[in-house]
């Protein structure tokens, strides 16, 4: 198998995955696509669902790590003649790559599918954003993947200064 470089430049409709295979410490890496619309259960029928609310769930199965290098949040901007809204790529320090816990299923219209969990920001996110995706500490990237370890005590914000954010765009 090829390693495939992650990099600012690739897509975001289909990310590096990784699912438990049999234990704790084995898995598989895939690429898969944004869960569809009908995913998130709330009677959707189109388009992608690419956030999900993790507040009150344990999500006992189908756990997944969704590799990245950074994400974007966008903000309105500050000259109101400005059409476009601000771009922001936010970076773990000192981590080239982290993991976003998702969830996964197998579709018939794009096959393995993913979507990012969400959550209150931290503090690093807070003043561009009411909403975060759940980054894991490595550490509990194996606990992510285990059923049997709940859901709930490993969703927490980072602590301030985890996170580099720089103005792209």
């Amino acid at each position: 198998m090829k390693a495939r470089r992650i990099s600012k430049r690739v897509r975001t409709s289909r990310s590096p995955m990784s699912v438990p295979s049999s234990g704790r410490s084995t898995g598989s890496a895939m690429w898969a696509s944004w869960f569809s619309g009908a995913g998130a259960g709330r009677g959707r029928t189109s388009g992608p669902v690419y956030n999900f609310r993790s507040e009150g769930r344990e999500f006992a199965s189908n756990r997944c790590l969704i590799i990245a290098d950074g994400f974007y949040e966008f903000t309105d901007p500050k000259d109101p003649k400005k059409k476009r809204k601000d771009k922001w790529l936010f970076t773990k320090k000192d981590e080239p790559i982290f993991c976003i816990a998702g969830i996964w299923r197998e579709t018939p219209e794009v096959g393995q599918a993913f979507t990012m969990l969400t959550m209150e920001p931290g503090p690093d996110i807070a003043p561009y954003h009411d909403r975060q995706i759940v980054i894991l500490e490595r550490g509990t990237w194996a606990d992510w993947l285990d059923p049997a370890i709940s859901a709930k005590s490993l969703i927490k914000p980072l602590p301030v200064g985890t996170l580099s954010v720089e103005q792209v765009g």
